[in-house]
């Protein structure tokens, strides 16, 4: 039996044989390549030879070449294509990253993603920023949401950011659409959210959640952290004699230092005893995270949670809008509640601080 040869094979320089009387010449110029087929080897190397000599001769007909290979990339170069290599080189390093993964494979069903990344004009991201809107849920089941203004505007700003990162860094595109739409058309900024704990329902939810995500809804509210912070937290950086917990690597990318009330120094110390012991009561110091959940965990009973209790307008985030609040009702001032907090400005810790009319009522006398 006659064996068949493999295809494709490198026959010379530039060209490679793809079948049995295909040759192609692929002419690779500053990372990109322009590729052409011949029925005869002749044909592809006049061709392959003929390019090179121009090139050779005349530096413009050098550039005119790197100019035809780059277009024809880019024209099979897809926003969707764009949107994965962006995925892999820029959002699985940010700590937000679940969050902004989930706003791409959003955006990965809109009619954006089929267009070629170059050819995106102004009048495609607005057309996208409408789609956004009216965007049924991908999960089955799932009850449809209106988009809020300020989760557009995080739309707005991640693919302000992939189109620069396109012109910047991959040298694909040399404008950004989405600067030549008028600030009239732009995603405005969302109201701040003023949600706080109303009645009872700082109780109701405690009686519905269990384990770990109950700990981390009480911790929430006693320390003003962010999920992700409480979630990252490690039982090394928390002194559970004096109280303080130190976040090696906040949102801002700075340390901090919080301080822990009684009831969240207790909750620590509840967790911290818990974990003393194995699954064969033999005693062990507990290393590494606090908490071993997972997000799709807390997610599932903080959404059962709310639900049960007719509060599904109260989000994770308001406990930190809680949180401060408390603290100023507590009697905290600008200074220390921002040590609480984490917060650099004032301004920034105002639009948090929601006191209760009646507090400040009995305050003014």
């Amino acid at each position: 039996m006659t064996k068949q040869p493999k295809y494709p094979k490198a026959v010379q320089k530039n060209i490679r044989q793809v079948g049995p009387s295909s040759f192609e010449v692929r002419i690779s110029k500053n990372g990109f390549s322009l590729d052409k087929t011949f029925d005869s080897l002749a044909d592809a190397k006049i061709y392959r030879d003929g390019i090179h000599h121009r090139c050779a001769l005349d530096p413009v007909e050098s550039d005119i070449l790197s100019a035809r290979i780059k277009k024809k990339v880019n024209r099979d170069f897809t926003v969707a294509m764009g949107m994965d290599r962006y995925k892999e080189e820029k959002s699985e390093a940010k700590k937000g990253a679940s969050s902004e993964i989930h706003r791409i494979n959003k955006l990965l069903r809109t009619s954006l993603a089929t267009l070629p990344l170059f050819a995106v004009k102004a009048e495609d991201i607005i057309e996208v920023m409408q789609e956004l809107k009216t965007m049924p849920p991908a999960a089955k089941g799932v009850k449809f949401k209106p988009i809020t203004d300020s989760t557009l505007k995080r739309y707005w700003n991640l693919l302000h950011h992939f189109f620069e990162v396109a012109r910047l860094e991959w040298k694909i595109i040399d404008s950004n659409p989405l600067e030549l739409i008028p600030k009239g058309q732009r995603p405005k900024d969302g109201k701040p959210r003023t949600r706080r704990l109303i009645g009872n329902e700082y109780e109701l939810m405690l009686a519905h959640l269990s384990g770990e995500a109950r700990s981390i809804f009480i911790l929430a509210v006693e320390t003003s952290m962010r999920r992700s912070e409480l979630m990252g937290a490690e039982w090394r950086n928390i002194n559970l004699n004096t109280g303080p917990l130190v976040l090696e690597d906040s949102k801002n990318g700075e340390s901090r230092i919080v301080p822990l009330s009684t009831l969240a120094l207790k909750e620590f110390r509840r967790l911290h005893k818990s974990e003393s012991v194995d699954k064969y009561g033999q005693p062990r110091i507990p290393t590494g995270k606090v908490f071993s959940i997972t997000l799709g965990q807390l997610r599932y009973q903080w959404e059962r949670a709310r639900r049960m209790i007719n509060a599904t307008d109260f989000h994770f985030h308001d406990t930190r809008h809680e949180s401060i609040s408390r603290a100023f009702e507590k009697g905290l001032n600008v200074i220390e509640a921002a040590v609480v907090s984490g917060h650099k400005t004032v301004s920034m810790l105002k639009r948090y601080a929601n006191l209760h009319h009646e507090d400040i009522r009995r305050k003014l006398g």
